[in-house]
């Protein structure tokens, strides 16, 4: 009587066992994807928005991030990298700043970098069943930092 229970309930328990390992998988790649895009945009700097070819700058950045991702199923597309620098000039108003510390006027620059790109992955199942299909991800990457802040008196 226990062989036959164990029979028939058996491949439930096991395939109930498979879909949650599945799912945890699932979700465990999709939060590892989700923290490599959002800290992509930090790794792609001024330089690369010299580069011919944005898409491969932006797929090395999320790839480079620690989380563990199968480099092969990263596709990134419609990247670009663009580098916006401001400079604004003023004089300086303390009574002091003339005469005593000989300074004239302050100068901000600050550079910043913007990354867009829209990055794909692609999730192959932890269990090899019929029943379980790769799941594509798909991301728009679309950050703004500064790169680079410059203050002088003179």
């Amino acid at each position: 009587m226990l062989c036959l229970e164990t029979a028939l309930v058996a491949p439930v328990v096991l395939l109930a066992f498979a879909l949650v390992a599945q799912l945890a998988w699932v979700g465990f790649q999709t939060a590892c994807f989700d923290h490599a895009v959002n800290t992509a945009a930090w790794s792609v700097d001024a330089e690369d928005a010299r580069s011919p070819d944005a898409d491969a700058a932006v797929r090395a950045a999320v790839i480079g991030s620690w989380v563990p991702l199968d480099d092969a199923a990263v596709e990134v597309s419609d990247a670009r990298v663009s580098v916006q620098e401001a400079s604004a000039t003023a004089p300086t108003n303390g009574p002091d700043d003339r005469e005593l510390y000989l300074v004239e006027r302050t100068t901000r620059t600050v550079r910043t970098v913007r990354t867009t790109a829209q990055v794909a992955y692609t999730i192959q199942p932890i269990v090899p069943m019929p029943a379980f299909e790769p799941v594509r991800v798909e991301r728009a990457l679309d950050r703004t930092f500064v790169a680079d802040a410059k203050f002088e008196v003179s």
